[in-house]
């Protein structure tokens, strides 16, 4: 090496070899670094993300609204039930109560929901007539029954055992599979 005027010595930030001050280069990241370890700002590092507007625009809460809610307060129709501000209160005997269900959309998805309540003996069979859909139970819990429509209209029927001593509170039809009373 020959002598030359400004030849302080310096250290590579990157090997850490000592270098003459003029044989450093700045590098990008502002590391000072001799020739061999120099190298371009990759293009990728000036990417930025875009500011994306990932809400829902007019967002709302879950709303379910109901085809058909009945709170079994009028009469059902059927003998050993009787309507009383707790919905259809059965007291003896096999007779279905019926409710009628109209609004509906061929093809159409539907829940069914049957809230059934104070019973303390036998079981109920909650039934979607033109459908042929059932479930029963013999607590007290609400039935769920997922439906495709196949005519417009359609019956529910709510059949006891004899011993069954319990109530229904609501009935309720929603579109979709899902929803809640």
């Amino acid at each position: 090496m020959t002598y030359r005027s400004g030849g302080a010595y310096g250290i590579c930030d990157e090997c850490g070899l000592q270098y003459r001050l003029y044989d450093l280069r700045l590098r990008w990241d502002k590391a000072l670094v001799c020739r061999r370890d120099w190298e371009p700002k990759h293009p990728q590092e000036s990417v930025r993300a875009l500011n994306e507007r990932i809400g829902i625009r007019d967002a709302r809460p879950d709303t379910y609204t109901h085809l058909v809610f009945n709170a079994c307060t009028d009469d059902p129709g059927a003998a050993g039930w009787a309507a009383t501000d707790l919905g259809w209160v059965h007291s003896s005997g096999v007779d279905p109560a019926e409710l009628a269900i109209t609004g509906l959309t061929v093809g159409g998805a539907y829940s069914l929901q049957v809230l059934i309540d104070n019973r303390v003996l036998g079981s109920v069979t909650v039934e979607l007539v033109t459908v042929g859909e059932s479930d029963s139970t013999s607590g007290n819990e609400q039935l769920n029954i997922a439906f495709t429509a196949g005519a417009t209209t359609d019956t529910v029927r709510i059949t006891p055992t004899g011993a069954f001593d319990g109530a229904v509170r609501s009935i309720a039809i929603y579109p979709g599979t899902s929803g809640g009373i």
